[in-house]
């Protein structure tokens, strides 16, 4: 067996292909939810407008369906 051939011989990262940029989304949908939604600098100013309707929306559905019991019975 010769040094080049033997498995020992291998150069790191052989396994690895050659690291390629992902492309970029094709649909208009996709491209906006990676940039504008997920992207990590805006993805705690998503959150936290998520959070504030899904609070807001909380708070009117709890005022219509239990309002009685926020006002006092004389």
């Amino acid at each position: 067996m010769s040094g080049n051939a033997s498995y020992l011989s291998a150069q790191p990262g052989f396994l690895q292909g050659p690291q390629r940029k992902a492309a970029p989304p094709a649909n208009w949908f996709q491209r906006f939810w990676s940039e504008q939604i997920t992207h990590p600098a805006k993805i705690w100013g998503n959150v936290s407008v998520a959070w504030s309707i899904s609070f807001f929306a909380l708070g009117i559905l709890f005022v219509r369906k239990a309002g009685h019991v926020l006002a006092p019975v004389f």
